[in-house]
């Protein structure tokens, strides 16, 4: 189920409804509408409803109680393994909030996503079929009239097969009454924005993009190319992401890097029954608020522990760090 970040305070009650019932509430002029509750978190800002003063955390941890609820009509609640969550940007001080309000909520075992809009994209790419995303993957999405595309590639690394997404906006171009001059403009922006780059599927999200306007434009995007109607792309790749952090599924060597993610492999050296072994600790391409890792071993005969750190965008940057132990009481053999 995909439920809009609209609340809804009736004024017949008090009550607050949130998703396409708020929406509706709202549009009929039957409440206070909040068309987007995650906008008036960022902005700190409370808001006077009724004579009743309501901070931003306040009306933001409503409207998770009120999803979760929803979510246990549609679920019994001993049967959701995951719950995932993906929200246009992401910084340390909302996760760790987010992670801190959710586990009061949610029941001990159940696994947290937290994803921004460009990691959820990469997860609905990866979750298609190989022969959809061999190559470079380009994703318009028509918001607020604008034009902005997303394009997921392979970067070049010494280690595994890491993702990035660049981000394009078209200022210039803007959708407007669906005719043929605005066919022949988006088709020569298509022209020089694609080239002769080597891309095996397009998705487009928008209604901007519905009707039969689009001749042209859309015989540019078919050049070679799988071109393929969406919605909701962030709300399923965040789905896709549960799925795939599951034991057995996905493909390990292949990880995104974006803002929110380590860029580096961690491990150190240890002795074992068969000799020296590397021990991984935190591989690349993980949520920086999920790096966390934990290893029993002995120490002996040694002061600090060497950790490997491997860059893996550039092995010159790669590095040893070492790490005391001179606080630790030593063993006796």
């Amino acid at each position: 189920r995909v439920i809009p970040m609209a609340m809804c305070c009736l004024y017949e009650n008090g009550d607050w409804v949130i998703g396409h019932d708020a929406v509706e509430k709202g549009s009929a002029k039957h409440g206070f509408l909040i068309p987007d509750v995650f906008s008036v978190y960022i902005q700190k800002k409370p808001l006077v409803i009724d004579g009743n003063t309501y901070s931003a955390d306040e009306l933001f941890l409503l409207f998770l109680q009120k999803s979760l609820d929803l979510a246990a009509n549609d679920v019994a609640p001993d049967q959701i393994t995951d719950f995932g969550f993906t929200f246009p940007k992401l910084d340390g001080e909302f996760v760790t909030q987010l992670q801190s309000v959710l586990r009061q909520f949610l029941p001990d075992g159940q696994r947290i996503h937290i994803q921004d809009f460009e990691e959820s994209f990469y997860d609905f790419v990866m979750h298609q079929k190989r022969d959809l995303r061999s190559n470079e993957v380009v994703y318009f999405a028509a918001r607020e009239g604008r034009l902005h595309a997303w394009t997921l590639r392979q970067e070049g690394s010494i280690y595994g097969q890491p993702r990035i997404i660049e981000k394009t906006a078209f200022p210039k171009f803007q959708f407007r009454t669906k005719d043929q001059d605005m066919d022949e403009e988006l088709a020569q922006l298509l022209e020089r924005f694609l080239g002769k780059r080597l891309i095996t599927a397009i998705f487009l999200s928008g209604r901007e993009f519905e009707g039969t306007w689009m001749n042209r434009s859309l015989k540019v995007l078919c050049r070679g190319r799988r071109v393929f109607g969406v919605e909701c792309v962030e709300v399923k790749g965040a789905c896709y992401r549960a799925f795939r952090t599951q034991e057995g599924h996905g493909d390990k060597r292949v990880y995104y890097l974006g803002n929110h993610q380590i860029a580096h492999n961690i491990g150190l050296y240890i002795l074992s029954g068969t000799g020296q072994e590397y021990c991984r600790m935190l591989n690349a391409g993980t949520d920086w608020y999920d790096a966390e890792e934990s290893a029993v071993f002995l120490v002996d005969d040694c002061d600090q522990l060497t950790f490997l750190v491997d860059d893996v965008r550039d092995e010159k940057k790669s590095a040893k760090k070492a790490v005391s132990l001179q606080w630790l009481p030593e063993r006796p053999n």
